[in-house]
């Protein structure tokens, strides 16, 4: 979906947010939505919701998280307040994912790449990439790989509405998810400030060690071999 921002003053967000639902693009594999600038996109500036994290890594780090230059474009650092709610891989209760959650500075907790992907409800290449995920994290897995998965959700089940935490675990539910994580995300909290458009599905590939984004890549296809190439770094890494 291709997502387009033009001006709005003193809108509610639910009145300001619409939607226009086309075709997949033939040429990125995205589909096309529109929406108005009322809510414009935060990159993580956002305080943290309450929440309790499961099915996390946990492990302490010898490290601590001070980006020196935050943000979600290519180069950057992943904001350090950076947060959804939803649902984590094996928890039926909702919860707040953090970005710095999967921060690995020595790879002490397994986690060799993170990938962030942004979804809708009636976006066919969304569907399609839900439908292949947990069959590819498994084959990275058995390559030694540790790739965590987080789709966030940028609209209601209606594929027009904000996105919300039952949209959320529909998504989760209807592709029966076991190892995805799947946040509802009705800030576009992954859209670069000043971006006036992007499709649906998109990707922000992260390095942990860093949290640097790797990738912001917009469609379906050439996201894994950018994937797998950032995970085999890191694993080979001592």
């Amino acid at each position: 979906m291709r997502v387009k921002r033009t001006p709005s003053l003193q809108l509610p967000f639910w009145a300001a947010l619409s939607v226009s639902l086309f075709g997949c693009n033939g040429l990125s594999g995205a589909s096309d939505v529109s929406i108005d600038a009322t809510l414009a996109p935060t990159g993580g500036s956002g305080a943290a919701a309450d929440g309790a994290h499961a099915a996390l890594p946990t492990t302490t780090l010898n490290c601590a998280y001070a980006p020196t230059d935050p943000g979600v474009t290519e180069g950057k650092q992943m904001p350090a307040s950076l947060s959804w709610q939803g649902y984590v891989a094996g928890n039926d209760a909702v919860v707040t994912l953090n970005a710095t959650d999967f921060y690995d500075c020595d790879g002490s907790k397994g986690v060799d790449v993170v990938v962030y992907e942004m979804a809708k409800f009636f976006c066919g290449s969304c569907e399609q990439d839900a439908a292949t995920v947990e069959g590819r994290l498994a084959a990275w897995r058995a390559k030694g790989y540790g790739v965590e998965w987080v789709t966030t959700l940028v609209t209601g089940t209606d594929g027009q509405s904000p996105a919300n935490v039952d949209a959320a675990k529909v998504w989760r539910d209807k592709h029966a998810f076991s190892t995805v994580h799947v946040m509802a995300d009705p800030g576009y909290k992954l859209l670069p400030p000043g971006k006036s458009s992007f499709g649906t599905p998109s990707y922000v590939i992260v390095d942990p060690r860093t949290q640097s984004v790797v990738a912001w890549m917009e469609g379906l296809g050439g996201q894994d071999p950018v994937i797998e190439a950032t995970a085999a770094k890191n694993s080979a890494l001592p």
